[in-house]
């Protein structure tokens, strides 16, 4: 079992303790979906941008169960959270 040290998420306009979480994969997960929240909210528009769509991507897993962006329309388009910006044809 990993040790993680008690987290906390601050945004211009929140600031919140993250739950005690054992898991990286489940760490990572939660982490993401709050940032994402915090940005849509923020720019008030998607984030991350699906390449295709006008929506936002969403959290999903990759074929090996790593923590993955992935379009809700189309599952092939995925990629590994935190590679976003190293995927050709992907931005953050």
């Amino acid at each position: 079992m990993l040790a993680f040290p008690q987290m906390w998420l601050e945004t211009p306009h929140s600031h919140r303790e993250l739950p005690n979480l054992t898991d990286e994969d489940e760490a990572i997960v939660h982490l993401a979906e709050e940032v994402q929240d915090d940005i849509i909210e923020e720019v008030h528009g998607a984030w991350p941008p699906c390449p295709r769509h006008a929506h936002p991507l969403s959290l999903g897993d990759t074929d090996d169960g790593r923590p993955a962006w992935t379009c809700p329309d189309a599952p092939e388009l995925s990629v590994p959270v935190g590679e976003l910006g190293a995927q050709p044809g992907w931005t953050v």
